[in-house]
């Protein structure tokens, strides 16, 4: 098949028939070369552990994993999220009522805390969480099962996952990882990835890549405490999850959880320099950002959306994302809301609404419901704004669709994403500590009526969708060529290696700088000690 449809395209620019067909079967090979390296990853036994239900994180890898259960291998998948049923696609569903209070508890934390106090209880409660989970007799069977095989194994290991990283030792397998954002100091640190605080913010600022030098000391101060918090207080916590319930064969030759995360062999990350700051990455990762949305068309509009959208004059879509209830913003904040949305009959309004109690005053312009094919609905061409917590998948799908956007940041990294689409030039912020309806009804007419808004969600959209490669396909490809090359250890920089003075060049410093100036130290002072008395002067004594 391949030499027939080369022969059909094959230039003729010689009459000689021997030298034709040399050359239809040289370029058959070289055609056939990258086939023969792909099929050479093709029934791998993949592994994708992810019992922690983080709705977005494992929603955004989904048409990774659902992608490689169709191009042929075999996909064992574990995790707390029920994924649709393919071929050649295994999945079990792991829950507990524990890890959700767990979660529930957290989340109300991390909403009524600062960056700092973000930290702390992040590394509290996140320590608990595998700890808890790891008892899962799924889990448990997953550990202590010697008869299973598997080739390469998916976990989040940056992100409350760090014990499964351990799996890839009992697999003798590599581990790849998959990250919801850019890496954070840590995760920059444990894959050998550089983070200059001079340009790029922690995700829990609001700080863009041109900081000042107050911003630039902020920076500074909460990325080496995270660093520090994390390396000497979270990981030891979870050294001590591995050592207690990791325990199969082998176990007790596990080296330190550090080091195996020093060893992951790639890392998938959900983020593009369309949808945040450009910064420097090693070959170890992969931006994968919108994976989930480079071939999406989304899932079809029922009738009665499609017919509200096409009949409005436009359509403004309001969600809060999978993690934070409408109604958590306070019955004061969601009626002012509802007044806004009032003043702005002409168009319809798609709200997202999960709560304990229902707005009154609703005008008729507003449909609720707690789902709305999000996608679709950014994507029909009658929508005009979305208003979001700023959540970095709600934004991409923004970006994707040239959608202006308006952030109401509820906490994690909403905030840092909120301000890249202000310096980006395509929405703006209405706080919640600010939330009225003249402030929201204001940003929403602002976008609607000043041209620069929608232009620049436009060319964000360019940049977005100009790649090289289609995100899920750059995904599937990064998988199988770990699968190929062995756990493909060339591509872990030497960094990880390195002990932290030479990576800091602090001995070549000393070596170049501070032994000469002790050389010429010494020889100043030997040169005075010794230079010739003047007559009469009294000799030292």
């Amino acid at each position: 098949m391949i030499g027939k449809t080369i022969e059909r395209n094959f230039s003729i620019h010689s009459s000689d028939t021997h030298d034709l067909t040399s050359k239809i079967r040289m370029k058959a090979s070289l055609l056939l070369v990258p086939l023969l390296m792909c099929g050479s990853a093709l029934a791998a036994d993949i592994l994708v552990v992810l019992p922690l239900p983080f709705t977005s994180h494992v929603l955004t890898f989904k048409p990774l994993f659902v992608e490689l259960a169709n191009r042929g291998h075999n996909v064992t998948y574990i995790g707390a999220l029920s994924l649709p049923e393919t071929q050649n696609f295994h999945q079990t569903i792991v829950r507990n009522s524990s890890i959700d209070d767990l979660l529930e508890r957290l989340v109300e934390k991390l909403r009524a805390t600062d960056q700092w106090g973000f930290l702390s209880y992040f590394w509290q409660y996140g320590s608990q969480l595998m700890d808890i989970m790891l008892d899962h007799p799924a889990l448990q069977n997953l550990i202590q099962d010697e008869s299973l095989h598997f080739d390469v194994v998916i976990t989040e290991p940056y992100f409350l996952h760090e014990p499964l990283v351990a799996l890839g030792h009992k697999f003798n397998a590599p581990v790849i990882g998959i990250f919801p954002l850019s890496p954070t100091i840590w995760g920059s640190y444990l894959s050998g990835n550089l983070m200059p605080f001079s340009y790029v913010p922690s995700y829990k600022t609001a700080f863009t890549d041109h900081m000042t030098l107050t911003e630039r000391i902020h920076n500074t101060l909460i990325q080496l405490y995270e660093f520090i918090g994390t390396k000497y207080y979270y990981l030891p916590k979870q050294e001590e999850v591995v050592r207690n319930k990791m325990k199969f064969k082998g176990a007790e030759s596990l080296p330190s959880l550090q080091s195996m995360l020093k060893n992951v062999s790639l890392n998938l990350i959900d983020y593009h320099y369309s949808s945040g700051y450009n910064r420097p990455f090693e070959n170890n990762i992969l931006q994968v950002g919108g994976l989930s949305l480079a071939r999406a068309k989304g899932e079809p509009l029922d009738k009665e959306l499609s017919e509200l959208m096409d009949k409005s004059k436009g359509v403004i879509y309001f969600s809060l994302g999978s993690h934070v209830k409408t109604s958590e913003l306070g019955e004061d904040a969601v009626q002012e809301i509802v007044k806004a949305f009032a003043q702005l009959s002409d168009y319809q309004i798609f709200m997202k609404w999960d709560g304990d109690f229902q707005p009154t005053g609703l005008p008729p312009n507003v449909k609720l419901s707690k789902w709305f094919p999000q996608p679709s609905v950014l994507g029909h061409p009658k929508t005009k704004v979305m208003i979001g917590h700023g959540g970095l998948h709600g934004i991409m799908e923004c970006i994707h669709h040239g959608v202006p956007f308006i952030g109401i940041p509820q906490f994690s990294d909403q905030e840092s994403n909120t301000r890249f689409v202000i310096s980006s030039g395509f929405g703006l912020r209405v706080g919640k500590e600010e939330l009225t309806s003249e402030k929201l009804l204001g940003a929403v007419r602002a976008l609607l009526t000043e041209p620069r808004y929608k232009e620049n969600a436009v060319k964000r959209s360019l940049i977005a969708r100009d790649r090289v490669m289609a995100p899920l396909d750059l995904a599937v490809y990064g998988v199988e060529y770990v699968l190929r090359h062995k756990g493909a250890p060339h591509l872990r920089p030497a960094v990880l290696d390195l002990p932290w003075y030479q990576y800091l060049l602090v001995d070549v410093l000393f070596i170049t700088i501070v032994v000469p100036l002790v050389v010429i130290f010494i020889v100043l002072k030997l040169a005075t000690w010794c230079r010739p008395f003047p007559p009469n002067a009294t000799p030292r004594k």
